[in-house]
């Protein structure tokens, strides 16, 4: 945890961290919430630097996953005030991934149930149809994978599973309790829930994830942050902690919410 000790010289450049919950394709709830970020980070913390951190499950269910996979790579416009950018991977990214390099149809099928229909329209793509006479479930996405940007395949492939920076360990789902980071499995790391969010156990950081959603507010617990408030859901809000790094010991840190349709501000 933070040192109460730290000098005012080095909690000056010690960096306000942006952790933005599950996005799912809502870019115009995305730029929302930055800019309400934006807002404040001039207005409380205008010497601090601010890094982003996405916490994976860019895409799916909502209408914009393409536009915001693009704004992402770019990392420009709303978020050029950014000085460092970490978009982590999460389940929703890694079935897209295997999706795309499917040979039996079984990742394809379980993608296609997870919301790969809107991510594919965002891509002006229609979603193959198993009933088709010339479906292949050897290659179910087929000549339509083509249609998909390269260099979106890379930048999905490029993403981390993980982001430390000391108090706090950013992850899409959670980890293994009583397991060192470094023997952490891929698939925990991307799709954990119960042993992860029933732990009160000291993991060593403060750990900073989404993938579970929460009703209407984050969660701040002594060992975990849970930002994902179900952005696709009927009532869903995106959410973004501003997490101070040189009070890292706080329990409670400032967050701003927006909806798909009229923003909110907490």
């Amino acid at each position: 945890m933070a040192n109460d000790e730290t000098t005012p010289s080095l909690q000056m450049e010690e960096p306000i961290i942006y952790a933005v919950g599950d996005i799912h394709g809502y870019l115009s709830a995305f730029y929302d919430v930055i800019d309400r970020a934006h807002a404040s980070h001039q207005r409380n913390y205008p010497d601090r630097p601010a890094w982003l951190v996405t916490m994976g499950d860019h895409i799916d269910r909502g209408p914009q996953s393409a536009d915001l996979i693009d704004l992402l790579i770019n990392g420009g416009g709303p978020l050029a005030w950014f000085e460092k950018k970490i978009h982590l991977r999460g389940n929703h990214e890694q079935m897209m991934l295997d999706a795309l390099n499917d040979t039996d149809g079984d990742a394809f099928r379980y993608w296609s149930q997870n919301g790969a229909k809107e991510t594919l329209a965002s891509y002006e793509i229609e979603m193959p149809d198993r009933a088709d006479a010339d479906f292949d479930m050897a290659d179910p996405l087929g000549e339509v994978r083509g249609d998909i940007p390269t260099e979106h395949v890379y930048w999905l492939n490029s993403l981390p599973l993980t982001f430390a920076h000391d108090p706090f360990l950013f992850v899409h789902a959670g980890i293994v309790p009583g397991v060192p980071l470094d023997e952490q499995a891929d698939k925990d790391l991307m799709w954990i829930r119960k042993e992860f969010l029933a732990s009160e156990l000291d993991h060593g950081y403060r750990v900073v994830h989404g993938h579970t959603p929460e009703d209407d507010k984050p969660v701040f617990l002594p060992n975990r942050i849970n930002v994902d408030t179900g952005i696709y859901t009927d009532e869903g809000m995106l959410t973004c902690a501003a997490l101070d790094v040189a009070v890292g010991d706080e329990l409670v840190f400032p967050f701003f919410q927006v909806t798909p349709g009229a923003p909110s501000w907490d």
